[in-house]
């Protein structure tokens, strides 16, 4: 399948600990809309990729909270934590690649 957008993003930092930020329009175009779409996330530690993916009103289960935020037409994933900065350890780039209802984070830089 051909990618929506692909992009080499810096990760940032929030209080100490490693953050990703993603937001607009390549959101958007993927099927990430703000305050509609949950979302999970798989880490698959063999080929350094995080996944996130889109997952229908239906099939919500609790143990997947993941919300996209943002207002209106500029939806935002904000994603923080010690398994974030675990998977992305001595990793300071990541390559953003969009799809239909996916978004692949794969580890770039530093490693």
């Amino acid at each position: 399948m051909k990618p929506i957008a692909k992009h080499i993003r810096k990760l940032g930092f929030n209080k100490g600990i490693r953050r990703l930020w993603i937001e607009g329009a390549d959101l958007r175009c993927a099927g990430f809309v703000a305050k509609e779409t949950h979302y999970i996330r798989t880490y698959d530690g063999e080929s350094l990729t995080l996944y996130l993916d889109a997952i229908t009103a239906d099939t919500i289960i609790p143990s997947c909270p993941y919300k996209v935020s943002g207002k209106g037409d500029k939806p935002i994933i904000d994603i923080t934590g010690t398994d974030l900065a675990d998977f992305f350890d001595g990793c300071d780039r990541v390559e953003l690649t969009f799809y239909p209802n996916e978004i692949q984070v794969r580890r770039v830089g530093n490693e």
